[in-house]
């Protein structure tokens, strides 16, 4: 691979750490780490802090609004929020007027709210027990797309070829668009891959602080893209 090959792939492969605390000044503290670490983005949990003051965090993350992705999980979504769906629904609406983050928002919501999808949002579909066959995740990533935005397809990886299955929904035209790979022991090595196939950014977390099975620290994802650019 030349060194302007090498150049451009790296540039693509991108790091997202997850962070979920209870306290604010906790979650800035380890985006701040994060971020030194080598993390290009953030996701804020915003489903496990105690306290949901959307004022107080854009204003304590103003200065990285570009670089963090909003999440506000329920509980049968993988998720800490345990208010009404209704309350998550208003809360996600006044995310939306903070025009410059990323903002997750689940498949299954969009058909019964009023949330627009613009090119900052996820769109975003979990299995937490499984990885269905190619057939039905083509139908949920069929379906997500009409919404635009990033569609993530997100599984739980039992065996190896789990991840091809997931990897396979891969193509030259959802470069930068789509998001796909699976959790889990199994499933770490579709994280890796991910970027390489297209995906925008991969999700990675601080050593020792992962929200999700099979999250790989920052530090490790970073090695294994340095690794690329050498060889």
């Amino acid at each position: 691979m030349s060194s302007s090959s090498r150049s451009k792939l790296m540039q693509k492969l991108k790091i997202c750490v997850s962070v979920g605390r209870e306290e604010l000044d906790a979650m800035y503290i380890d985006a701040q780490k994060a971020f030194r670490e080598g993390s290009d983005l953030v996701e804020l949990r915003l489903d496990y802090l105690k306290s949901l003051d959307l004022e107080a965090i854009k204003e304590k993350f103003k200065a990285l609004d570009d670089k963090i992705i909003l999440t506000l999980r329920k509980k049968e979504e993988g998720g800490k929020f345990q208010a009404s769906e209704s309350e998550r629904v208003a809360l996600l609406k006044e995310l939306q007027s903070w025009k410059e983050a990323y903002k997750d928002v689940e498949l299954s919501m969009l058909s019964n709210s009023k949330l627009k999808v613009d090119a900052k949002t996820i769109v975003s579909w979990h299995d937490f027990s499984s990885t269905p066959s190619e057939k039905v995740l083509k139908e949920k990533l069929s379906a997500a797309l009409k919404y635009g935005g990033i569609v993530k397809i997100v599984t739980t990886a039992k065996k190896l070829s789990d991840n091809l299955t997931v990897l396979n929904l891969y193509n030259k035209k959802m470069r930068g668009k789509f998001i796909g790979f699976c959790m889990g022991e199994e499933g770490k090595i579709s994280r890796i891959l991910a970027p390489m196939l297209g995906s925008p950014f991969m999700y990675g977390c601080l050593e020792g602080a992962a929200v999700a099975t099979g999250q790989i620290p920052v530090s490790e994802l970073k090695g294994f893209y340095e690794l690329l650019e050498v060889t």
